[in-house]
């Protein structure tokens, strides 16, 4: 019930392939709060414990077995729920109370956030009310940010929440960071502050994460800016949350995170969520994001946001491969280089590139390789490596065939220069490709299995499938040459 879609994602595809394994996958889940499930070959519906072991659970925290009444009463109102019995069992037990029957009924009406409050209460205040600034960190707390909240030094707030440690409410993870027993015990604790105390809390979080780490910890501050109400600040750093999974290829956690920048109502954030969605292969929610994103820029005047969407609406995946004969990638690109101008810009070069590519089968080759060579051209008057990468990929992509294949060699080469500078691997992949093609037309066999080592060993680094096919691909195509039909197959 609480897993994102990556990780539900994940277990229906591992699950065809657990059954000859030596490996099991546990998952677990509150009743209704999953539909439908993933496929299992078990499914095992967990009910209370019943009287008997309840019985020995009472006894094994209050030492004491209990009496038929107070058994009875326990199970009327627990229904045999083993974390209600075992928290219920310590407070009556700290309170001498645990072998009255009535005492039970009269703890549960309050449920497991009652019983938390009441441990707490046993604390120091001074403990109490910095557990309860440390809530607002999450699970687990940082102690050296929760003094900073505080304004405290890090030893003296370690010291303040020992009682807490020592009671079980905080775990000690030894690593300067302590982790709350439970997410009850961390909700309980929360619960106790105001809307104002919490608001407060959560803004001076997000000025010390800010101050002492930064973009590191993006997610962090936009989490506690929106806890915060300061939603515009939220939607900044859900931005650069966005940005850094989305470095990281964590395109789930990006797409998530460029959903709420969106919320703001910007076509930049609209057309960074589509492109996120597309890398995670949610194609049709990918292209309703990105008619949002270029609604937003044509009625903003935004012709840079419009151009961005214009040049990912018409990507596979949010790749490098672009689509063919797809009419509306066509308009959207016609549109975008006549709402951009003619001056000289990265963005235009990338255009006329990406029209270049798509208009493959649809277009006069003549018309094709003018627009390549314009967009070689305008890259290189701007001096941008990444637009000049992608416009060397259309020029080699409009010079198909072993009459250009010197040339392409050498565009490949200048390509891969171009994107090792611009420190974008797609485009080096892109660019290897061109290399392995052209090194195969000429029959130089030595410099292509380099070029496709040079292409697995970077596929497989970035662990992306659009990629990894191709290196596998490549890589059956040597071992065929080289007689070695088990490696192909």
């Amino acid at each position: 019930h609480w897993a994102d879609h990556g990780s539900l994602a994940l277990l229906e595809f591992m699950s065809p392939s657990l059954a000859g394994a030596a490996l099991a996958a546990i998952a677990t889940s509150r009743t209704g709060e999953l539909d439908p499930l993933p496929r299992a070959d078990r499914t095992i519906e967990l009910s209370g414990l019943d009287a008997a072991h309840l019985a020995e659970l009472i006894e094994l925290h209050t030492g004491t077995a209990p009496s038929q009444q107070t058994l009875s009463e326990v199970v009327a109102r627990t229904v045999g729920n083993p974390f209600f019995v075992a928290e219920v069992a310590r407070l009556l037990r700290a309170t001498g109370r645990d072998d009255e029957p009535s005492s039970w009924s009269s703890a549960l009406p309050q449920g497991v956030r009652g019983v938390l409050v009441r441990r707490f209460a046993r604390l120091p205040q001074s403990t109490h009310a910095t557990m309860l600034t440390a809530s607002v960190l999450g699970a687990e707390v940082d102690v050296t940010v929760l003094a900073g909240i505080m304004g405290d030094d890090r030893d003296n707030v370690l010291e303040l929440l020992a009682p807490a440690v020592h009671a079980g409410l905080l775990l000690d993870l030894r690593d300067g960071r302590l982790r709350f027993q439970h997410a009850l015990v961390r909700d309980a604790a929360s619960g106790e502050l105001d809307t104002a105390q919490r608001r407060r809390l959560h803004a001076r979080a997000a000025e010390v994460l800010e101050a002492t780490s930064g973009h590191r910890s993006a997610a962090a501050i936009a989490t506690h800016l929106a806890a915060a109400g300061d939603t515009a600040a939220a939607e900044r750093w859900a931005e650069r949350a966005g940005d850094q999974a989305l470095q990281a290829a964590m395109y789930a956690e990006a797409a998530d995170w460029y959903a709420r920048a969106a919320e703001a109502g910007t076509a930049r954030a609209a057309v960074k969520h589509a492109g996120a969605l597309a890398r995670c292969g949610r194609i049709a929610e990918a292209d309703q994001a990105y008619a949002v994103a270029i609604a937003r820029a044509r009625a903003g005047g935004d012709a840079e946001s419009f151009a961005l969407a214009a040049l990912g609406i018409g990507t596979l995946g949010g790749g490098f491969e672009v689509r063919l004969l797809d009419s509306v990638q066509l308009r959207m690109l016609n549109e975008a280089l006549d709402a951009i101008g003619t001056d000289d810009s990265a963005l235009r070069a990338m255009l006329l590139a990406r029209l270049s590519v798509a208009s493959t089968l649809g277009a006069e080759q003549a018309r094709r390789v003018v627009m390549a060579e314009e967009a070689v051209a305008i890259a290189t008057r701007v001096g941008h490596a990444g637009a000049l990468a992608q416009s060397l990929a259309a020029w080699c992509d409009a010079h198909a065939g072993p009459r250009h294949t010197d040339e392409r060699r050498a565009a490949a080469a200048e390509m891969l220069a171009a994107a090792q500078r611009s420190g974008d691997p797609e485009l080096e992949l892109l660019a290897r490709r061109f290399e392995i093609v052209a090194h195969m037309e000429r029959g130089d066999l030595p410099l292509a299995w380099r070029a496709i080592d040079a292409f697995t060993e970077l596929a497989d680094r970035l662990r992306q499938p659009q990629f990894c096919w191709f290196a596998r691909l490549v890589e059956g195509m040597r071992a065929h040459l080289r007689g070695d039909l088990d490696t192909a197959q």
